[in-house]
């Protein structure tokens, strides 16, 4: 297993501050907010839209996220996990492409004649795995032998193939590896019925510790470009960490009982408590991030203007 591990430490608000003397004052300024900000929340703001420039394009939405906060013990928390936010630019994303390219030529030594490359996707819906295996055909891959016949669409594919040594399943984001694993033994199960026995391997753009650990006894190697801990529980002392899982539930309280996505009550920290901090450009944000970055209504059924969307 190898990538960038995001294991950055929580926003310290006075080694952050910079100096009054070098705010710029031709930074594009955040729209004005109902709620009297302190200055440590104002300061923390400007180096979290320096840090993150993605929320500079959804200001407004990031004033009503700490207008929401009820305090500057809540403010601070979201700034906090923002600033360790992991978010994907266009580039961000196609080098995450190209290193998973990287890892199935280099580190395993696969070729375009032994491996199948496929989304790992059984489902009749549209899901970023297909993406990922699309995105990969246009990645740098050192020989020839690479062609479109090394590219499946979704798992259900496989069975009928012409048999092939090596199957790496992609992905864009893993959560709990709760999917992944039933996946993998999905796919091992149909091969094994047809008399195959290929080596399975697991490539994503970002996951969580929590899901690898899960599916690396299942698999013959894993790579993630983006490792991800949780967001809360693995960034504080322990102490630290309850009493920021009790504001951030707090917070959530400002949120519908219902959305898109279902019931909030399966998806407060994030789906199963994934506390995950990921999303990209363009992309539909996994449900495992903590939902108050991206759930849609207020607990009095009003809409929300979120800075991540969740479909």
């Amino acid at each position: 297993m190898s990538g960038e591990t995001t294991d950055q430490n929580p926003l310290s608000v006075e080694a952050q501050f910079v100096p009054d003397e070098e705010i710029v004052s031709t930074q594009t300024p955040l729209p004005r907010s109902s709620i009297k900000l302190e200055r440590e929340t104002f300061k923390t703001l400007f180096n979290l839209t320096d840090k993150q420039p993605w929320l500079k394009e959804n200001q407004q939405a990031l004033a009503e996220l700490i207008d929401e906060c009820a305090d500057h013990e809540q403010q601070i928390l979201i700034c906090e996990l923002l600033y360790r936010f992991t978010f994907l630019d266009a580039n961000d994303f196609s080098a995450s492409i190209q290193s998973i390219s990287d890892f199935i030529q280099n580190d395993l030594n696969l070729n375009g004649e032994n491996c199948y490359i496929a989304a790992a996707d059984d489902t009749k819906y549209s899901d970023s795995s297909q993406l990922v295996a699309y995105s990969l055909k246009a990645a740098k891959w050192n020989a020839h032998d690479w062609n479109t016949t090394a590219f499946v669409s979704g798992l259900k594919n496989l069975p009928a193939l012409p048999f092939r040594e090596n199957i790496v399943l992609v992905d864009e984001f893993v959560g709990t590896g709760e999917t992944a694993e039933k996946q993998i033994h999905w796919i091992k199960k149909q091969l094994a019925a047809v008399g195959a026995s290929s080596k399975i391997y697991f490539a994503s753009v970002a996951a969580m510790e929590v899901g690898i650990a899960r599916l690396s006894p299942s698999v013959d190697g894993i790579f993630s470009a983006h490792i991800l801990r949780k967001g809360i529980t693995d960034f504080y002392p322990v102490d630290e960490a309850i009493a920021n899982i009790g504001t951030m539930k707090t917070i959530e309280k400002t949120l519908g009982e219902m959305g898109r996505r279902g019931k909030l009550k399966k998806h407060t920290l994030g789906y199963k408590k994934s506390e995950a901090l990921y999303s990209r450009s363009n992309g539909n944000t996994p449900n495992n991030v903590f939902p108050i970055f991206w759930w849609e209504t207020r607990r009095d059924s009003a809409m929300r203007k979120t800075i991540l969307r969740c479909i």
